[in-house]
């Protein structure tokens, strides 16, 4: 498989939900995890049993802090991505190592502007998008310091960028994340759907139940 297959871009906003969405992908063994040091353990892996899929799950899972009131999101979460892409160019030694299995690997995009330079550079077709992803910015403004005195700005902007783009452009998948931020059902389907459309075929709905119940926990929108 060639690497250009292997790479699922993730586009949104800071604030939609994206690293939640990356996280959930990584619980898979068709996904390395969202770190460039853990995703060389996942490729190592040769025996995907219980132990595997337990111990990504508790790798996702220190990613949310236990409260809210734990602001410095940025110390729980995973490294920056697979640092892949630097001056456009892209990093094959890391790619091969991390590919070795044929495992596929999530690249973040918070920018409209470099949406399209980043799918020229890798050929990629797989972007997934997220979108309806205003309401969930404004509850998550609180983990990254200076959005939320302009949170109402970013939102509005985005807001009307998010409306164009679902109206003008096919993407490979989108996720609706206000209403399944509001509803756990729903924002199963959806997660479980893209593993579907991916071909993968380890959905399993009591891990990522656990990482979501505690991901909304965390934003004290559950008791």
């Amino acid at each position: 498989m060639k690497l250009n297959d292997l790479i699922l871009i993730v586009y949104y906003p800071v604030c939609a939900g994206g690293k939640f969405t990356i996280n959930s992908l990584g619980l898979s063994r068709y996904c390395t995890l969202h770190d460039y040091q853990l995703a060389r353990w996942d490729a190592s892996q040769s025996n995907h049993d219980q132990v595997y899929y337990q111990t990504k799950l508790e790798y996702v899972l220190k990613t949310v802090p236990d409260t809210k009131n734990d602001q410095n999101w940025i110390r729980f979460e995973m490294g920056n991505g697979h640092q892949l892409f630097k001056n456009n160019q892209f990093i094959n030694s890391a790619a091969k190592l991390i590919t070795r299995n044929n495992q596929c690997f999530c690249i973040t995009v918070h920018d409209q502007n470099l949406l399209d330079p980043m799918l020229e550079v890798t050929t990629a077709t797989r972007v997934i998008k997220l979108t309806n992803f205003t309401q969930w910015m404004r509850t998550s403004a609180f983990k990254h310091k200076g959005t939320e005195d302009d949170i109402e700005n970013k939102v509005a902007a985005h807001k009307f960028l998010d409306q164009k783009e679902m109206q003008n452009k096919s993407w490979f998948y989108t996720i609706d994340m206000d209403c399944g931020m509001q509803d756990q059902s729903f924002m199963q389907q959806q997660i479980q759907s893209l593993y579907e459309k991916l071909g993968w075929d380890d959905f399993d709905q009591t891990s990522w139940a656990q990482y979501y119940q505690r991901y909304i926990q965390s934003h004290n929108l559950l008791p």
